[in-house]
């Protein structure tokens, strides 16, 4: 009798549910579901992790141009957000600080959210700690994220007209700036020479009269280029801590096959490209 033949990797991982990227039930239409039923599965949560370290960013930054408090957040994110490594995973990076979570903007949205988490659907999300954190969060985003700031943006005569749920925030966070990066760039050039290339345009154009005498260009020009700088920077920073993560777990790994990925892990997330 032969034995039965070994799983693939990929059926082993389908097994775990943080591979399984239905977080939500099968609940029917969504005006039919229960307040007394939550939407998501059992083992799905809130991530209060982003909009802390978010919102401390934009606290430091007020007044500064907002292309450079952004690069500044999305820096600070990664300089501290919780790092992890799932089993089996061979290609990392997570968008939250917890495994099986919800990821949150208050920059672009708060307020609905605001009142859901105190709701019996949406209340089990979160610790009772988490809930009065995320609801000091909330305060400081008051009239400044995009969602309540979008309509008062538009002509007096339209504002009647638009919706939340029609056109409103959905259309102005969801359609709007969503784009892939150059990724011939971003895997020909790399992180490290891309940094250097803005280093090099932002030289040249601060030492160009004919260039910074045109005051507004030069300063839209400027504030861009020290914004990517920002963001390359810190998502070499963010390589560096997700190798350091694989190798601390290869230290820990009793099979040898896992422990030679993590090491593999390791060496891709601080590898450099020039072209």
């Amino acid at each position: 009798m032969t034995a039965a033949a070994a799983k693939k990797i990929t059926q082993i991982m389908r097994e775990y549910p943080v591979y399984q990227n239905r977080g939500f039930r099968g609940l029917g239409r969504m005006e039919n579901i229960s307040e007394e039923r939550l939407p998501y599965r059992d083992d799905v949560s809130l991530c209060v992790e982003r909009p802390r370290l978010i919102t401390e960013s934009y606290k430091n930054t007020e007044g500064e141009p907002i292309v450079l408090r952004r690069a500044n957040a999305l820096a600070h994110l990664l300089d501290n957000m919780t790092l992890y490594i799932l089993p089996n995973e061979r290609i990392v990076g997570n968008a939250t600080g917890k495994i099986n979570s919800l990821i949150h903007y208050p920059e672009l949205f708060w307020k609905w959210l605001d009142k859901y988490i105190e709701k019996n659907n949406f209340k089990s999300l979160l610790t009772n700690e988490e809930r009065e954190e995320l609801h000091s969060i909330h305060k400081y985003w008051k009239g400044k994220s995009l969602h309540g700031m979008e309509r008062n943006l538009l002509p007096e005569k339209v504002q009647p007209y638009w919706s939340y749920l029609i056109q409103g925030v959905f259309a102005w966070i969801h359609g709007g700036f969503n784009g892939a990066p150059n990724f011939d760039k971003v895997f020909l050039i790399g992180k490290e020479r891309g940094s250097y290339r803005a280093w090099e345009k932002l030289n040249k154009i601060s030492s160009d009269p004919d260039f910074y005498y045109d005051a507004k260009n030069y300063i839209k020009q400027k504030n861009f280029l020290e914004a990517a700088i920002i963001t390359l920077e810190a998502a070499i920073r963010f390589g560096k801590r997700f190798s350091g993560k694989a190798l601390e777990l290869a230290g820990q790994e009793p099979d040898e096959k896992r422990k030679n990925e993590l090491r593999e892990i390791a060496k891709i997330c601080t590898a450099r490209y020039s072209s």
